[in-house]
């Protein structure tokens, strides 16, 4: 790859960042160059495997750093729920934007009705299929009710209270849930993902941060030796250990530690 001059990648918004990661082609065109040496860990490796045994190192190390976060804006409709993004895997934040174009944090609601009803006959006996599963409805829950906010006037229970609106998740079903306050409103959503997407990309367009790329690679041969009896124990466990290595110095890296400011915070408090 040529080296952009500033001008070129100031002009070039899809390099902007670019020097920070590497993508999944890269990495595997560097390690496909050992598996042609009889004696690398790699040696005599299928492509394939690597590319599988990379992407699964990037969902580890994104699970364990919690660092793969996405946003998405929605404009909140009668209904007042929502499906969650195809690679949803938990929520970190979910906000309204406020008349002044700010996002207020909304308030969490399990209260909201999201539960299954189950199906009854005259005899309020429960019902089955023919392969005796339940036969379960929306009855009076949220997909079938929206969920109506009351003012509370005075109350001693600051739970109830949400200033912005309320939300709820519902993992099982896979859809998020607001209070009827928030009709019309535009929320952002920000959550977490595994890199699951992952499968829709191209190898161009998966990037691996440069801070987890060794965190990763060695994990894609801990991986590929582990069931190798041309391997010994003591090579698996040296991979095993490098990986669990490198993954700590990552997600140390993904703390961002800032010991000058710490100080400062340290030195500003009271004495």
């Amino acid at each position: 790859m040529a080296t952009q001059t500033p001008a070129e990648y100031h002009a070039d918004y899809k390099s902007w960042g670019g020097y920070q990661s590497i993508t999944l082609k890269d990495l595997v065109d560097d390690m496909l160059a050992d598996t042609t040496d009889s004696d690398s860990y790699l040696a005599n490796t299928k492509r394939s495997q690597i590319v599988r045994q990379i992407k699964r190192g990037i969902r580890t190390i994104n699970k364990d750093t919690n660092k793969m976060y996405h946003a998405v804006q929605i404009t909140v409709g009668t209904s007042l729920y929502f499906a969650l993004p195809q690679n949803y895997v938990d929520w970190e934040r979910v906000s309204v934007i406020d008349e002044n174009d700010r996002m207020q944090p909304l308030g969490v609601n399990n209260r909201i009705n999201t539960s299954d009803g189950y199906l009854q006959n005259h005899k309020y006996e429960i019902l089955f299929n023919h392969d005796g599963e339940l036969l379960t409805t929306d009855m009076a829950n949220a997909y079938q009710v929206p969920y109506i906010k009351h003012t509370v006037n005075t109350t001693n229970d600051t739970s109830l209270l949400s200033k912005f609106g309320e939300f709820k998740v519902n993992d099982d079903r896979g859809t998020i849930h607001f209070s009827s306050d928030l009709e019309d409103k535009c929320i952002v959503i920000e959550y977490r993902s595994d890199g699951l997407d992952m499968q829709k990309l191209k190898e161009q367009e998966i990037k691996i941060h440069k801070d987890f790329q060794e965190a990763v690679k060695w994990f894609a041969i801990s991986e590929i030796i582990s069931t190798r009896k041309s391997v010994n124990q003591y090579d698996k466990t040296t991979a095993r250990n490098r990986f669990l290595k490198e993954k700590h110095e990552a997600m140390i890296k993904a703390l961002k530690f800032d010991f000058l400011t710490i100080g400062r915070v340290i030195n500003s408090k009271p004495k």
